[in-house]
C-alpha cells in the first residue's frame, strides 16, 4: 500500500467525527427546542388552555429535551468512544416512533432520523456490538425490575386507554 494511500485513509477517518459532529449538534438543537416548545407556554406562561395536560407536555418535553437531546449533546465530542450512547439513541428512536406511528404518523419521522444518525456515525459497526464493557451492576438491576414491575399495570392501563379513547383529547395528543 503507498504511502500516499495510507495517508488519504487516516485523513478521512480524522475527518468523520466533524462530519458527524455538526448535524448531531443540530440534531440536538432540534430536539432541545422541540422539547421547550410547549413547555415554556404551559409551565413558566401557565397558559390555561394546557392546564389539565401539564404532566404530559412535561413529560414529552422531558423525553425530548433531556433524553433524547442530552445523549445526542453527549455524542458530540469522542463518539466513538461512546457506542453504548449512540446505540441508545438508536434504540430510543425506533421504539418512539413503533410506540407514537399507530396513533400519530408524524411520528414516523423519527425513523428516517435515526437511520440518518446511524449512517452518519463514524463507527458504524460497533452500533451492532451488544457486548458488555463491565459487569452488570445487580442493584440497578434489581431496581430496574422493581420499577417495571410496579410500573406494568399503568403502561397497561395506558395503552388501552390510547387504543379506545379516539375522541378522548388525551389520546388525542398522545397523552
Amino acid at each position: 500500500m503507498s504511502v500516499q494511500k495510507l495517508e488519504s485513509q487516516i485523513d478521512a477517518r480524522k475527518e468523520q467525527p466533524a462530519i458527524f459532529m455538526f448535524p448531531v449538534a443540530f440534531l440536538a438543537l432540534a430536539l432541545l427546542s422541540a422539547g421547550t416548545f410547549e413547555f415554556i407556554p404551559s409551565w413558566i406562561m401557565r397558559d390555561l388552555v394546557d392546564l389539565p395536560h401539564l404532566w404530559h407536555i412535561a413529560e414529552l418535553g422531558a423525553l425530548a429535551a433531556i433524553l433524547l437531546a442530552g445523549t445526542t449533546l453527549g455524542l458530540i465530542t469522542r463518539p466513538k468512544q461512546k457506542v453504548l450512547l449512540a446505540q441508545f439513541f438508536v434504540i430510543s428512536t425506533v421504539i418512539l416512533a413503533v410506540g407514537i406511528v399507530p396513533f400519530d404518523v408524524r411520528g414516523a419521522v423519527l425513523l428516517p432520523i435515526g437511520a440518518l444518525f446511524v449512517a452518519l456515525y463514524p463507527a458504524r459497526r460497533e452500533l451492532l456490538r451488544f457486548a458488555p464493557n463491565g459487569s452488570i451492576s445487580k442493584p440497578l438491576l434489581i431496581l430496574t425490575l422493581a420499577i417495571a414491575v410496579c410500573l406494568d399495570p399503568i403502561i397497561q392501563r395506558e395503552i388501552t386507554w390510547q387504543i379506545n379513547g379516539a375522541n378522548d383529547p388525551h389520546a388525542q395528543f398522545l397523552h
